[in-house]
């Protein structure tokens, strides 16, 4: 590939860097860099000659027909919420965008590095700009729940456990190799992890929790099960042993807060386990197990083709139905599940799409692991972050927001860019291994 790098280039890489360090810790930073990232993608001719051949781009192209069809038909039948139904279109699209994300990565081993050091930066310093406050401080130090620069403790709790779980998957790749440095390195290392168990405690989300429970400990066992080589355990044994104690120590400090989370609504574990969910009180439990009997209502009534995009709070508004959109009840616009959301929607046909690009895109993924192009360090970190997502996804739906839209952009961009690349790659007879 020429060493000289073109305009398109230079914005593109630009953009790409500035959206990894800004998507969690500054809005507007975040768009500029996306619109950056776009603008070069737009003008790299190279991008749209490799895509013509990709499946994931034309199954991209088919889902986008499919939203944007299915939102039209959705404002023929209810155009007295086309605002919401357009406004939620436009943030669907916005999910396509991880192609742009993996071209710039390029392949490049290197580039990703970069790109999840400064997602790990973005992250952690939002938090500690978001805790100079005084008042936030104070607050965390008694117990109240937070989602720091967020807002939203449960979408926070997702963002801080992935970002926990690659440090944890790609530690010895944190840690380096002995030399100068190696102890600050570690150091470094130790209190982002700190940092970030905590904050994912601080928000009391217990979808995080349970995804972290299930997902991290597997995790952790794929990955240092036999990769972990002698000679790194004999460099890093105590870092290891640090860390494990440190947390140890960091879970017990917030023991109680755990305990209350687990034990505070024990009325309505009790009436649900007696199949008496008319009579629960009302709590989160509740109201989304009725909310998720009324989604599954709705997607019986159209199992095909669904609502359309932005079409479930108008629904939730107007089923009749006070326990499900009381006024003392916060959240209004969702079915507090991706999965149901999906199905009310765009009913099967649009969530087996759906599910057929993320298929690709773990294709994409053991490609590049199979290949020997993605270490599996950043194999496992991937997969285990899909499925951490996965888990997630049961309680709650971020998609059309700016954070979650970040999240999906970095995670898919990583998952598909070594795929992607093959395509630039000379054929192998003219290159020398």
């Amino acid at each position: 590939m020429n060493s000289r790098i073109s305009w398109s280039g230079f914005v593109g890489l630009a953009g790409l860097y500035g959206l990894a360090l800004c998507g969690w810790l500054s809005t507007a930073g975040a768009n500029i860099g996306l619109g950056m990232l776009l603008l070069g993608f737009v003008a790299d001719r190279r991008a749209w000659r490799v895509l013509r051949q990709e499946p994931v781009a034309w199954l991209t192209v088919a889902l986008v027909l499919y939203w944007v069809g299915r939102a039209a038909w959705g404002v023929l039948e209810l155009p007295v919420n086309r605002h919401a139904q357009w406004d939620a279109l436009g943030d669907w699209l916005y999910l396509t965008l991880f192609i742009p994300v993996a071209w710039w990565l390029g392949g490049d081993r290197r580039r990703l590095d970069r790109v999840w050091l400064l997602v790990a930066t973005g992250l952690i310093g939002g938090m500690l700009i978001y805790l100079m406050d005084p008042e936030h401080l104070q607050a965390l130090l008694d117990g109240e729940r937070s989602g720091f620069q967020l807002r939203r403790p449960i979408a926070f709790g997702l963002y801080s456990g992935t970002v926990l779980l690659g440090l944890l998957m790609l530690a010895p790749r944190c840690w380096g190799d002995t030399g100068p440095g190696k102890f600050g390195r570690i150091a470094l290392w130790l209190v982002a992890v700190l940092l970030l168990t905590q904050g994912m405690l601080a928000t009391h989300s217990r979808g995080a929790w349970l995804a972290a429970l299930l997902i991290v400990p597997l995790t952790l066992a794929v990955r240092y099960r036999s990769g972990f080589s002698v000679r790194v355990w004999r460099a890093s044994w105590r870092a290891a042993l640090l860390a494990t104690l440190a947390l140890g120590v960091l879970v017990w400090m917030n023991e109680g807060t755990i305990s209350k989370r687990l034990h505070e609504e024990p009325k309505v574990v009790q009436a649900i386990a007696s199949g008496d969910l008319a009579s629960a009180p009302p709590s989160s439990i509740s109201y989304r197990l009725r909310l998720w009997i009324f989604a599954l209502e709705k997607w019986r009534e159209r199992p095909f083709m669904g609502w359309g995009p932005g079409n479930s709070e108008y629904l939730i508004v107007h089923s009749g139905r006070p326990e499900i959109h009381s006024a003392h009840i916060e959240y209004l616009d969702h079915m507090h599940n991706t999965y149901l959301e999906l199905l009310v929607g765009f009913g099967l046909c649009g969530t087996l799409l759906a599910f057929a690009l993320a298929l690709l895109l773990g294709k994409a993924l053991c490609w590049s692991w199979r290949q020997g192009k993605l270490p599996s360090d950043y194999v496992i970190f991937l997969g285990g972050a899909f499925a951490f997502m996965g888990v997630w996804m049961f309680f709650d739906f971020r998609s059309l927001h700016h954070d979650w839209r970040f999240y999906w952009l970095m995670l898919a961009g990583s998952s598909y860019t070594f795929y992607l690349g093959r395509r630039l790659e000379p054929p192998a007879s003219s290159t020398s291994r």
